[in-house]
């Protein structure tokens, strides 16, 4: 499985790479290094974080994502779910939304299975 891990915060990415160690991991932390990553593979899953450094917003390429020919399974991991969720009108197969404080090594696996 490739996932694409889009997450700004170094620690967190470590985290991830620790939790996915054996998979086929991309990570990056801007939606323009997402958008280069994506044009160059395929990705099975991506793992997004919304509020990205500088203020950047993944919800551009959750909306970009959404309205091409990609389907990949997106894991929104953020503390701010209640209000994102309600931000995004476009409605799109395969989005799961994950609170922060929810978001587990096992929990994160178990999306993943379900790709």
């Amino acid at each position: 499985m490739r996932i694409l891990i889009v997450e700004d915060n170094k620690g967190q990415q470590m985290v991830y790479q620790h939790w996915f160690e054996g998979e086929t991991l991309d990570l990056c932390d801007s939606v323009d290094g997402a958008r280069e990553l994506i044009k160059k593979k395929k990705y099975d899953a991506v793992i997004l974080d919304l509020y990205l450094k500088d203020k950047e917003s993944g919800f551009r390429l959750l909306e970009e994502i959404a309205q091409s020919k990609l389907r990949p399974k997106i894991i929104i991991v953020s503390a701010y779910i209640d209000q994102l969720q309600e931000m995004f009108p476009v409605e799109m197969k395969g989005v799961t939304w994950i609170p922060k404080e929810e978001a587990t090594r096992e929990r994160l696996k178990e999306e993943l299975e379900r790709v």
